[in-house]
C-alpha cells in the first residue's frame, strides 16, 4: 500500500467519514466497511469553526465538541481513493490526544467503520 500527499480535490463519491470525540469508546470494535487497496491522504489542521464547517459541507453533525474529521472518496471513473483528514492539533506526544486522534482517522481512511458513537 503506498500513501502519497496530494492537493485536495472536491469531486467523487463520498464513501464514509469520521468524527472523532474526546469520549469515543475504547473497547468499540472496527469493521471493515470498504476495501481500499491504496488511498491518497492529505491532512489538514484547522480550527474548530473549520472543522464545523467540513462536517456541515458532508452533510453531518457532530454530537461532541470533534478533535478530528476524515472523509474517504472513491472515484469510480479512476478507482482513486483519497481521504482528508481534519485536525485541530498536531500531534506532539507519543500517546496524547492529537496522536490518538490521528490515528482513528487514518483508520477511517484505510476503510474501516465503527458505531456513530465515536
Amino acid at each position: 500500500m503506498r500513501f502519497r500527499c496530494f492537493i485536495p480535490f472536491v469531486a467523487g463519491l463520498l464513501l464514509g467519514w469520521g468524527i472523532s470525540s474526546p469520549v469515543a469508546a475504547s473497547s468499540e470494535a472496527w469493521e471493515a466497511a470498504v476495501v481500499v487497496p491504496e488511498v491518497r491522504i492529505a491532512i489538514h489542521w484547522v480550527s474548530h469553526s473549520e472543522l464545523s464547517k467540513v462536517a456541515f459541507e458532508v452533510g453531518k453533525r457532530a454530537r461532541t465538541r470533534p478533535h478530528g474529521f476524515s472523509v474517504l472518496r472513491h472515484n469510480p471513473g479512476t478507482r482513486e481513493y483519497r481521504c482528508d483528514i481534519y485536525l485541530l492539533k498536531r500531534p506532539a506526544r507519543v500517546d496524547d490526544q492529537a496522536t490518538v486522534t490521528l490515528g482513528h482517522e487514518l483508520a477511517h481512511c484505510l476503510g474501516f467503520s465503527h458505531d456513530e458513537g465515536g
